[in-house]
């Protein structure tokens, strides 16, 4: 069983998240709520959204790019590839001056703003107040107490951060199921996003050894359970077996 007020989803979360797996969640100015939604540094391409079924409110530049790359899912090493810096300003300049441009131009280029997209936001798109208890999720020890209480964790974004991770991670998991053709399996895409995801600068200063490993674990844990980003889902007991509502 899913609930949709997201009050309530965040209350259950954090109660969840304390009694089932012992990590408490200090709730910072930008957990929760519709503040603190994603944005760009310069205020261009970044700022328009549109509505996007399933997801919510998504950047349309991150919509219409993902739309694009899934027409070129098969392209080998699409996301690591490097782009002309060149063809790279010109591109966001034309975005910027809201051109339709996308279609026309090369997947690596496309890609590589992507990644740009997310480097650049003003605070990440997922909140540092989150990060310690991710931490946390990724030192418990059943892959099951993982993937759960990062879950949880998801259930804690802003709405904005929210739909447009969720919507993202999805796009991601699709490219992943294309690793054949392209190369890019969940951990190839979790190295080249973990530190757009979770910059340097922001995480925290005591955490050092292995700490790309753990954002690489992290991402690579949010890309392989999009499905459920977001979402809190109850359990209940039957005489016989576990069952989920």
């Amino acid at each position: 069983m899913k609930i949709s007020d997201g009050h309530v989803i965040r209350v259950v979360a954090l109660q969840r998240l304390r009694v089932a797996h012992g990590i408490e969640v200090k709730r910072g100015h930008r957990l929760g709520g519709t503040e603190g939604g994603v944005g760009s540094k310069d205020g261009n391409v970044n700022v328009l959204v549109c509505h996007v079924p399933e997801y919510g409110l998504v950047p349309c530049f991150v919509a219409d790019a993902c739309q694009f790359l899934l027409k070129h899912a098969g392209t080998e090493g699409l996301f690591r590839r490097s782009s002309s810096v060149v063809r790279l300003k010109d591109l966001k300049a034309k975005l910027d001056q809201g051109e339709d441009c996308i279609p026309a131009a090369l997947p690596c280029d496309v890609a590589s703003l992507v990644k740009q997209f997310f480097r650049e936001l003003p605070n990440p798109i997922i909140p540092t107040e989150l990060y310690q208890a991710l931490i946390q999720a990724q030192q418990l020890a059943a892959d099951q107490e993982k993937i759960s209480a990062t879950q949880l964790l998801s259930c804690l974004l802003p709405e904005r951060n929210s739909s447009t991770l969720r919507f993202f991670l999805g796009f991601l998991k699709k490219l992943s199921q294309r690793s054949t053709e392209n190369k890019m399996n969940c951990h190839n895409l979790s190295v080249i996003f973990a530190p757009n995801f979770f910059p340097s600068e922001s995480w925290p200063k005591e955490v050092e050894e292995g700490h790309d490993k753990m954002k690489i674990s992290i991402t690579r844990t949010l890309i392989e359970n999009a499905c459920s980003f977001g979402e809190v889902v109850f359990f209940f007991f039957s005489p016989l077996h576990l069952v989920k509502i």
